[in-house]
Parts: C-alpha cells; structure tokens; sequence
C-alpha cells in the first residue's frame, strides 16, 4: 500500500489528463484535482438514460413510459441486465448516478 505522501505526490505531479481507450466505445478517463461527477443541465433521472447508448434499445420494452429502471415491474433495462444485454455495471452506474440526481434535486449532497 503507498503510504500518504506517495500518494499526494501522485495527485500533485500529474498535471495532465490520462486517457485510456479501453475498447470501441469505452474510454478511461482521470483529470488532476477532479474528485467528481456532476451534470447539472441534468433535471430529472428520466434524461439521464439518454447518456447511455446500450439501454437505448432496452427502453420501448418498459412496460412504463416513466419507468425509472429501478423498482418498477417489467423494465425493459433490467431485463436485459438479467439476459447479459447490458452489463450490470453500467447499469449500477445508471442507479447510482440517478441517486445523485435525486439528493440534488434536494438540495442534499451525498
């Protein structure tokens, strides 16, 4: 394990965003001093699907139009997570980034 001035050298001296194509269409992206991610043009979760190519096809199988691909019965981006569609990481990533949209909705931060 580094210790902790090993590890605030590492923030300190990297000065320069490091990409990192990890295949096709996914990129690995680190930038120095961003702890952070926020979408504030993001206004309620129902945008944030858009963000996401792979639910796109998913969606029309929701049984409801408003459906928030979370506790909703017959959702279309859930099953296909269960049917290997759509990888279950992106799909945690799509809750846990629609949780930050709620508690700022609030006005509450996480």
């Amino acid at each position: 394990m580094k210790s902790v001035k090993r590890l605030q050298e590492d923030v300190t001296l990297r000065r320069k965003p490091f990409f990192s194509k990890i295949n096709a269409s996914t990129y690995i992206i680190d930038t120095p001093g961003f702890t952070s991610l926020d979408f504030p043009k993001l206004d309620n979760k129902k945008e944030l699907e858009t963000l996401f190519p792979e639910f796109l096809n998913h969606i029309q199988n929701c049984k409801f139009r408003d459906c928030l691909h979370n506790n909703e019965p017959h959702c279309g981006i859930k099953e296909a997570v269960e049917n290997g569609d759509i990888p279950k990481m992106r799909y945690e990533v799509l809750l846990k980034l629609s949780g930050k949209i709620f508690l700022k909705k609030l006005d509450i931060e996480d």
